[in-house]
């Protein structure tokens, strides 16, 4: 049966130029095209055994449930139903016999509707990966709309990073010659790293890429590479590691240059967030990051807007707060004199009275554990990032 399928699908097979700067998936089908000297990749092949993969699971279910050796029809149903939660199908040795064929009936048509619908999830991943390829600006935009709605379902995810090996793909799109198609392209990864994927920037260079795109000459685009690495930094130790002080530098930086700009401010706030958010999670910061938090809650207006910035000068208390104190960089006497006198108002007030209290109790942050890439940073980042890798998986550097 696997190699009926192989061969059917080798006959409708759609052969793609694959990028020379990316990795070939694994198991994938390559030739050489002897008119262009090119290597290209057969991505059919790949989503055809995703899409057997689909169907050998279903077919097995059913087959457990057909079993049929020594045991009447009506004793078969039951035996298989038996196996479901209770509460979905209730007690089946009171049902009658047409009570027990219709909900028999009823399960197996959840199953082949089951089977349809994961057959369609991989043709469609499938198409995405084709459409990502092909130099075609417009089919990427849509594809990548489309893969970020699709890879905020786990499964999906999976099997576009696992099956298809899409991520090399994906990746490279964050330094495409087209602004929008980098802009979607870290959503995209935002969004992979937001449903628990966020090792996966370990891989294809794509933390250096993001870390590039806070460079970015438009704001949507700096704001998209802001929120792909917050998805990635947030509660990841490994990530963390590999972002260490020149990705903290990038952030500090493009802090002080939102700020500089009135349409910049959102990405300064996030920034702030960002920033404030890793000191929670026990991150030593450098001295710039804690500046750049200062000087965001320094512009906020004394408006709902500076909820964020209060809270992330906040959060950034025990590793910023004494050296703020020491320097008088935090005053919040004047925004708290200009809020209304609303309860959201008083709410505003409540945390610029939490934020000078936590800074005048301030202690000197303790020195920052021993890390094994600590002294590491220097190195090419290419190199950094292959060790973080390591590194999240447990190997000795």
């Amino acid at each position: 049966m696997r190699r009926l399928l192989l061969l059917c699908a080798a006959a409708a097979s759609e052969w793609v130029e694959w990028p020379p700067d990316q990795a070939v998936p694994e198991g994938a089908s390559t030739r050489i095209n002897i008119n262009t000297n090119k290597v290209e990749v057969d991505v059919d092949i790949n989503a055809t055994l995703l899409e057997h993969r689909y169907r050998t699971s279903v077919n097995e279910a059913t087959r457990l449930e057909d079993t049929t050796a020594n045991l009447t029809r009506r004793e078969t149903m039951i035996s298989a139903l038996k196996r479901l939660p209770h509460e979905e199908v209730g007690d089946v040795d009171a049902l009658s016999d047409d009570e027990l064929d219709a909900l028999w009936n009823d399960r197996q048509e959840s199953l082949r509707k089951w089977s349809e619908q994961l057959s369609d999830a991989a043709k469609s991943l499938q198409h995405r990966l084709q459409a990502l390829l092909r130099d075609d600006e417009k089919a990427k935009l849509e594809a990548l709309d489309e893969l970020d709605f699709e890879l905020a379902d786990l499964d999906n995810a999976r099997d576009f990073h696992d099956a298809l090996g899409g991520w090399p793909a994906l990746a490279g799109l964050l330094s495409a010659d087209a602004p929008e198609v980098r802009r979607r392209a870290a959503q995209c990864v935002g969004t992979a790293a937001k449903h628990g994927f966020q090792n996966w920037v370990l891989e294809a260079e794509v933390l250096p890429r993001l870390v590039a795109m806070l460079d970015e000459t438009t704001w949507p685009l700096r704001k998209a590479a802001v929120y792909a690495l917050g998805c990635a930094l947030r509660s990841s130790a490994p990530v963390q590691r590999a972002f260490g002080r020149r990705g903290m530098a990038a952030l500090s930086k493009l802090a002080s240059t939102a700020l500089e700009d009135p349409a910049g401010w959102a990405v300064a706030d996030k920034v702030a967030a960002l920033i404030g958010d890793l000191v929670q999670e026990g991150r030593a910061v450098p001295p710039d990051a804690c500046a750049a938090v200062a000087a965001v809650l320094a512009k906020a207006p004394s408006d709902s807007r500076a909820d964020r910035p209060l809270r992330a000068v906040l959060a950034a208390v025990p590793h910023c707060g004494a050296g703020w104190r020491a320097r008088n960089a935090v005053d919040v006497s004047g925004l708290r004199a200009a809020f209304p006198g609303d309860e959201y108002g008083r709410d505003l007030v409540q945390l610029c009275d939490d934020v000078t209290e936590a800074i005048a109790s301030a202690k000197e942050p303790p020195a920052p554990p021993k890390e094994p890439l600590a002294d590491l940073e220097l190195l090419p980042p290419k190199l950094i990032e292959r060790l973080a890798a390591a590194a999240g998986r447990g190997r000795e550097l």
